[in-house]
């Protein structure tokens, strides 16, 4: 069973050693992340960049979801699986996980390489 264990910048969703955390970058924009067993690692990624807003959230709880809710995006956590669903503005059904759950870790080795280019002056860029 998730329980909604913070609140703030990130919504986390604990269930024995699983964490799910939701973090809204912008009112349309969602970042999710999940763990088994581990803290969340928290550092900058070539990929993910930029600085997240501060939107304004809502969150509430029924007995079977929590629904955290922006002005463009809504996630639904059914906290018996952690299961995930989005809507629009609108309320219309983006996509969402099977009522099962749809997060399954599989451990794998990750090797991680900066890569520098050089321009045509041989200066790295």
């Amino acid at each position: 069973m998730f329980e909604l264990k913070h609140k703030g910048k990130c919504y986390v969703f604990c269930s024995g050693d699983k964490r799910l955390r939701i973090h809204f970058w912008s009112s349309y924009i969602v970042r999710i992340s999940y763990t088994e067993g581990r803290e969340f690692v928290d550092r900058d990624y070539s990929i993910v960049c930029g600085c997240p807003m501060e939107p304004t959230v809502t969150v509430e709880e029924t007995r079977h979801t929590y629904i955290l809710r922006a002005e463009g995006i809504t996630v639904t956590v059914c906290p018996d699986t952690g299961a995930l669903s989005y809507y629009g503005r609108n309320g219309t059904l983006l996509t969402r996980e099977p009522r099962r759950g749809g997060k399954w870790l599989t451990r794998k080795d990750v090797y991680r390489k900066c890569l520098q280019f050089r321009d045509e002056r041989g200066c790295l860029r």
